[in-house]
C-alpha cells in the first residue's frame, strides 16, 4: 500500500513514518514501479509504536521493545518503575492532594 492510505489507517504524518523507518523501526519494499510499498505488518507496527509514543516511551525504548521477547519485558517493566518514581515524588511533593 502507499504512505497515503498508510496515514490513514495510523493516523501519523508523512513526515513521521518517514522518521520511524529511518530509526530502523520498520522496513519496507519498493514496488516495481519505485514508490515504497506499506506491508500490513508495517501499518502494525506503526499503530504499536504510536501507542508507545503516546505512552512517552523514546525510540530507543520502542526500538528495544521490538527486539525481543526478553527486551520487551524490560523496557515494560523499566518503564513501569519509572512512572511508578514519577507518581511517588509527586504525591510526596502535594500530600493533601492524594489520600
Amino acid at each position: 500500500m502507499l504512505i497515503k492510505e498508510v496515514m490513514d489507517r495510523t493516523q501519523l504524518s508523512k513526515k513521521a513514518i518517514r522518521y520511524y523507518e529511518d530509526c530502523g523501526l520498520f522496513q519496507t519494499n519498493r514496488s516495481e514501479n519505485g514508490y515504497k510499498d506499506y506491508s500490513p505488518e508495517n501499518v502494525e507496527r506503526l499503530m504499536a509504536v504510536r501507542n508507545l509514543r503516546d505512552l512517552g516511551f523514546s525510540i530507543e525504548e520502542i526500538r528495544d521493545y521490538f527486539a525481543s521477547d526478553d527486551k520487551k519485558a524490560a523496557v515494560l517493566s523499566g518503564k513501569l518503575n519509572d512512572l511508578e518514581n514519577k507518581l511517588s515524588f509527586i504525591t510526596k511533593q502535594s500530600p493533601s492532594f492524594y489520600p
